[in-house]
């Protein structure tokens, strides 16, 4: 079941690979993280992080490396595991959004 929070203030993130392995991403406003194994058909929740998330972004290399980033107004977090668990990748607040554009590395 998806919340009301799903509608507004949502991202999307599909994997590159998406005809092999499935995957897709929604994250909301309200912080919580959902994830697709199903192109879509059903999400599950993922993880909460309780803060407001500004943007979803996943790697170009994710059928290799499993990496997502999400921002909130506090930093980033980072996901190796297909976001499983996400970790601060960089605390400080130096912006609230931003979006990939091509292949970049995002070690």
């Amino acid at each position: 079941h998806v919340s009301k929070s799903f509608v507004r203030g949502t991202f999307l993130a599909i994997s590159p690979n998406i005809s092999e392995d499935n995957i897709v991403y929604v994250a909301t406003n309200a912080g919580t993280l959902y994830k697709s194994v199903d192109q879509g058909e059903t999400f599950s929740i993922l993880t909460e992080l309780k803060k407001r998330i500004t943007s979803l972004i996943i790697s170009p290399n994710f059928a290799s490396d499993k990496t997502l980033y999400t921002t909130t107004f506090e930093g980033i977090y980072k996901s190796e595991d297909q976001g499983i668990s996400l970790a601060t990748h960089h605390s400080r607040r130096i912006f609230s959004r931003f979006s990939m554009v091509g292949s970049s590395n995002f070690s």
